[in-house]
């Protein structure tokens, strides 16, 4: 009789595991939503009439949202919600220039979540003469008109475009010159600068027979760099480690599957990145070349991968070896603009 009662005994202290191990996975918090508006502008110009925006929530727990705006000429398809874990939701915005006279218009939408709010410009124009300035980059450009030179409000003229978007500047007559001063640079979680600050500074002669549209580039000598970290976190950062060009990030790169942007660098032969283990004595090196080569093209970008650390023994079975990853740029090479780059 004893030789059943035991295995029945054992069998019952693994069922009440399994149910207490079940229980506290329930238990476990969800990651908190996070909210993120990939637009910071939305442009009409003289002619369109409709352009979206998505609202995504990153986290776990459902994102709840409401838009507030007082623009009378705008309608949205959607003016509140509640958005899933790992999802998006697109609102349409439509405008209508009926009754609306020669000018530029301008309002805001002001998003309100449950993680944090966010703001859209919007802008559109009846009648007007534009000039297109186009973002082909990796991070969001600030931009400010001269209007000194078109006798306008100088309020008007300062701007932010979106990575991969552009925004439309109005004149109510066509202007001889169009002068500028940009400006961009990776930022950090807590708005710390990153890397090198990208500058572009010109005067535009503005030809009768053509409307201008100028790409902001950023030239063959830099690239921008991202980071996918799968392992422990690292900090710091050495970039062009070793060299007269050496920036040193105070920053933490975490475990994520996600690429980290961090910022542009100049890209030379003999670029290495370094990043230290936190806490730790071991690091990691990727080398020009080796783990990831420049394509030596405006907007070039290098996404590198942790693996193996350098200085490492105790460490060593817990890695896979370096794999090599490619570098990418996007191709904006119709762009006419000679650009003006910071050399600090």
């Amino acid at each position: 009789m004893k030789k059943h009662i035991q295995p029945l005994f054992f069998l019952f202290i693994v069922v009440v595991l399994i149910a207490a191990y079940s229980g506290c996975k329930k238990n476990v918090d969800k990651l908190p939503p996070r909210s993120n508006v990939e637009k910071v502008s939305l442009n009409f110009g003289n002619t369109i009439s409709a352009a979206s925006f998505l609202i995504e929530n990153n986290g776990e727990k459902n994102l709840s949202y409401s838009i507030n705006e007082d623009i009378t000429w705008l309608e949205l398809s959607s003016f509140s919600g509640t958005i899933g874990s790992k999802s998006s939701q697109e609102v349409i915005v439509t405008v209508s220039r009926t009754g609306l006279t020669q000018n530029r218009y301008e309002g805001a939408l002001i998003i309100q979540t449950n993680d944090k709010n966010h703001t859209i410009m919007v802008y559109m124009t009846v009648d007007m003469f534009l000039v297109t300035v186009i973002n082909p980059v990796f991070t969001t450009i600030n931009i400010e008109v001269d209007s000194t030179l078109n006798k306008e409000t100088s309020g008007t003229y300062i701007r932010k475009i979106g990575i991969n978007d552009s925004t439309q500047f109005s004149f109510f007559e066509k202007p001889d010159l169009f002068s500028f001063f940009a400006q961009t640079y990776g930022i950090y979680t807590d708005s710390t600068q990153l890397g090198v600050e990208m500058k572009w500074e010109e005067v535009v002669i503005v030809e009768n027979d053509t409307i201008p549209r100028i790409f902001l580039n950023v030239s063959s000598t830099y690239f921008f760099l991202s980071i996918i970290n799968n392992f422990e976190t690292l900090s710091p950062l050495y970039v062009n480690a070793g060299n007269a060009f050496e920036i040193v990030e105070n920053i933490f790169i975490f475990q994520s599957s996600d690429p980290l942007p961090v910022g542009y660098y100049h890209a030379l032969e003999n670029t290495a990145i370094r990043a230290m283990y936190y806490g730790g004595t071991e690091s990691v090196t990727w080398t020009q070349g080796a783990q990831y080569t420049f394509p030596y093209t405006d907007n070039q970008s290098v996404t590198i991968s942790n693996y193996q650390p350098d200085t490492s023994k105790r460490m060593t079975y817990r890695y896979k070896t370096p794999v090599v990853q490619q570098s990418f740029y996007l191709d904006h090479s119709f762009g006419n603009v000679t650009d003006i780059y910071s050399k600090n």
